[in-house]
């Protein structure tokens, strides 16, 4: 797209967004952006009306690659936090004292404290940030570790467990609910 905006003299900027409609709504959506600079530097102006975190990352390609680089970890610290979960309910912990806790150690992560509240009241039906979405990205991931010739080992197991989800028919379940399968798969 960004070589054939340019061969009749146009811009072109992959600018994917993180925030969700909270952050749409509030204007504090981070914006990762691939293109020239000329072309942010136009852009710029609007995109900071959306958003409170704009960064441009790279050349063209580079604001996706960052999008999927976030959604990597969005994947990865979702799991993480619902095995800390399933750990907690298993050992007696109550799941929002523990994330309290969290807030303010090295264990915390943002998926931690968006994912305790939902995980505690076990409310993972019609999610604001389905499954479905999750897998899809994580597929891409997949995919671009494959043609990269890497080896992201925590990305494919993340992967195979939101595909299980799907599977089972919760794709507009809440990512948090990757507790399920946890559960399932534990004694």
């Amino acid at each position: 797209c960004s070589e054939a905006a340019e061969a009749v003299g146009a811009h072109f900027l992959d600018a994917p967004i993180s925030g969700g409609p909270g952050g749409a709504a509030d204007s504090t959506l981070s914006i990762m952006v691939g293109g020239s600079d000329q072309a942010f530097e136009i852009a710029n102006q609007y995109f900071v009306k959306m958003g409170s975190n704009v960064m441009l990352m790279g050349p063209s390609g580079a604001g996706t690659a960052m999008k999927l680089i976030n959604q990597l970890l969005v994947g990865v610290n979702t799991v993480a936090a619902a095995e800390a979960f399933a750990l907690a309910n298993s050992a007696g912990v109550d799941i929002t004292v523990a994330a309290d806790l969290l807030a303010v150690s090295w264990g915390g992560s943002t998926m931690v404290g968006r994912s305790a509240p939902i995980t505690a009241a076990r409310d993972f039906e019609n999610s604001a940030a389905p499954v479905r979405n999750l897998d899809k990205d994580m597929g891409i991931i997949k995919q671009l570790a494959s043609d990269e010739g890497l080896a992201l080992e925590l990305a494919v197991q993340v992967q195979r467990m939101f595909a299980e989800m799907i599977a089972k028919g919760k794709n507009e379940h809440d990512i948090a609910a990757v507790l399920e399968i946890i559960e399932e798969r534990s004694n």
